[in-house]
């Protein structure tokens, strides 16, 4: 396994900064930023009871209001792997809508490139 083999969580040792900047090429490859929106990922710690110790956040933010959007992974950085960003991302956008469902049908098929 190595830091681009990213059907895996991060190796041991991989920076924080590495890991960050890894989940937010998985987020810019499911192409639903469009062209101006920003991704921005964090590690914070849960004190809510039942919570684990860490979780990933990845808020997905756009020029046009009320479009910005917060998913949650509750495992470590190190520890998130693709499928479960694609899962929480794909998750935010049930909506029913056709835009979605042609994304999820795209990335179902595996190709997404």
């Amino acid at each position: 396994m190595n830091l681009f083999d990213f059907t895996e969580p991060a190796p041991a040792g991989s920076s924080k900064a590495e890991v960050t900047r890894r989940i937010k090429q998985w987020v810019e490859e499911l192409r639903v930023l469009g062209d101006e929106g920003v991704v921005h990922v964090a590690e914070l710690q849960c004190h809510e009871p039942g919570c684990p110790d860490f979780e990933t956040v990845i808020t997905l933010m756009y020029a046009k209001p009320g479009m910005d959007r917060t998913v949650k992974v509750f495992k470590s950085l190190t520890e998130v792997t693709e499928e479960e960003v694609r899962d929480a991302i794909l998750k935010s956008f049930a909506d029913g809508s056709p835009a979605v469902a042609a994304l999820k049908a795209e990335l179902d098929s595996g190709h997404h490139c």
